[in-house]
């Protein structure tokens, strides 16, 4: 994945959590910081998501 991929796939993702398809947009998350691990943007939405599903203790290890 390059990195307008990664933007792409980022805008993707905003867009399905905005919808409430927050597991979608984990995985997305998560494909994205494979590429990109040090993209703190997409481990804050990351984070925020899985809070969403009471998955807290990921939630702040992804937040850290």
């Amino acid at each position: 994945m390059n990195q307008f991929e990664a933007q792409k796939q980022y805008d993707k993702a905003v867009r399905m959590h905005q919808a409430g398809k927050v597991s979608k947009a984990i995985q997305t998350y998560r494909k994205i910081l494979k590429a990109f691990p040090d993209l703190d943007g997409v481990h804050t939405n990351l984070g925020m998501a899985l809070y969403q599903e009471g998955r807290f203790e990921h939630a702040l290890k992804s937040l850290d």
